[in-house]
């Protein structure tokens, strides 16, 4: 073969091989873009929602933020009033199942809206007490020394992230400050005006097996 013919060729071969090493590069990163997005697109584990309110209560409740790595921090419950009466106090409670203290009792956040005392249906109202007016809405969380004991209890027993896997929300009284309104984990009708069988009073909800509340009580300020 002549010389300038093998020029030529190898001329024209070399950017055959480059095209096709720039092929090859090519479609490695778009195989390794590929398994890195569908590592990425890795759905996340959600938690579970216990949403344990008896549906015939006035109220509807949303929850937000339920996901949050810092859940304790940012959870919401949205309670809306749905009756024709305003709410001067509602207890709810946030039962974490599956965490369980050094004395095997589950964790719980006590969450309160209304001057503690009228927890009792007898108890009168007072001028300053600021209740959920029918349609309004009022946002619980659990208040910043509660979610500070929870991070620390997390560090002390070295708990995985995705701890706890399920929420349970439950509810304890409700009081319409006219001496009706519901109470028990079951949300049984009360009126203090009309025979009860048992207290008007409810001060000790069992709430399914036994709790330790982070800290004993948590007050949220009427807004």
């Amino acid at each position: 073969m002549k010389p300038h013919r093998i020029l030529t060729h190898l001329q024209t071969f070399k950017p055959t091989v480059l095209a096709a090493a720039l092929l090859a590069a090519f479609l490695g990163l778009c195989a390794f873009g590929i398994v890195s997005s569908t590592a990425q697109s890795t759905p996340k584990e959600e938690r579970e929602l216990e949403d344990k309110i008896p549906k015939h209560l006035p109220i509807k409740v949303k929850v937000k933020n339920l996901n949050s790595e810092k859940w304790a921090r940012d959870l919401e419950i949205e309670i809306e009033n749905r009756s024709d009466k305003p709410i001067y106090y509602l207890g709810l409670t946030v039962i974490l199942p599956d965490v369980l203290t050094e004395n095997n009792h589950k964790l719980g956040f006590p969450l309160q809206y209304g001057r503690g005392n009228l927890i009792d249906y007898n108890a009168p109202l007072q001028r300053d007490d600021v209740p959920i007016k029918p349609g309004e809405s009022y946002i619980f969380r659990i208040p910043s020394h509660l979610y500070q004991e929870w991070d620390r209890f997390v560090t002390r027993r070295a708990l995985p992230k995705n701890k706890p896997k399920k929420i349970r929300l439950v509810f304890k009284s409700l009081n319409f400050g006219d001496g009706t309104g519901f109470g028990t984990t079951d949300g049984i009708p009360v009126d203090i005006h009309q025979k009860q069988i048992g207290s008007s009073c409810v001060k000790d909800e069992k709430i399914g097996g036994n709790v330790m509340y982070v800290l004993t009580s948590s007050p949220n300020s009427p807004s």
